[in-house]
């Protein structure tokens, strides 16, 4: 008679997350490395989300129609940034809820910087005035759905970090001291 055996694993780590909340891959690294690697952490997220996955699915929508590739791309543009500040937070070695604020905000000043950027050149473009509405639309779309997408990846490293199991140094000192006296 042959047992099954069924293996029970956290969400978290399904996802490639440990214990912790932060990346499996990374577990054994050192803080130093793990910092060093933010960054090209982030640059990866971003192109392997934009590019090879939106990308790819924006590109075969464009080929049948143009302004549903539009809309789509708009709305799932959060995607990417909530991506992003979700692996800051699981790259980071400690004060993963701030590296993803901070991550958060640094990726708004893009966002805003690029929304200004583009609002300008659509209402310098005079060809094609029928687009300007769809494309306006868009914008605002867009807009709503990185914020979104930033919030939801701060969200999404808070909840990591509630479910992470508290080590010493993060009990407070009253239930330290209580446990030495009694």
């Amino acid at each position: 008679m042959m047992i099954n055996k069924t293996k029970t694993k956290t969400k978290q780590n399904r996802l490639g997350y440990d214990e912790n909340g932060g990346l499996i891959l990374m577990k054994n690294w050192s803080p130093i490395l793990r910092w060093i690697s933010l960054l090209p952490a982030l640059l990866i997220t971003f192109i392997m989300v934009k590019f090879l996955f939106l990308g790819t699915v924006l590109a075969m929508l464009e080929k049948e129609s143009f302004l549903l590739s539009l809309y789509v791309g708009a709305i799932t543009s959060g995607l990417v940034y909530m991506a992003m500040v979700d692996v800051a937070g699981s790259v980071a070695p400690k004060g993963r809820v701030l590296t993803s604020i901070v991550t958060a905000v640094v990726l708004m000043i893009f966002i805003i910087s690029f929304t200004l950027l583009a609002l300008y050149a659509i209402l310098n473009v005079d060809d094609y005035i029928e687009y300007k509405t769809h494309l306006m639309i868009a914008l605002g779309l867009s807009i709503i759905s990185n914020i979104l997408g930033v919030l939801l990846g701060i969200s999404n490293t808070k909840d990591r970090q509630k479910n992470a199991p508290q080590i010493p140094s993060q009990v407070p000192p009253q239930t330290i001291s209580n446990n030495i006296v009694s």
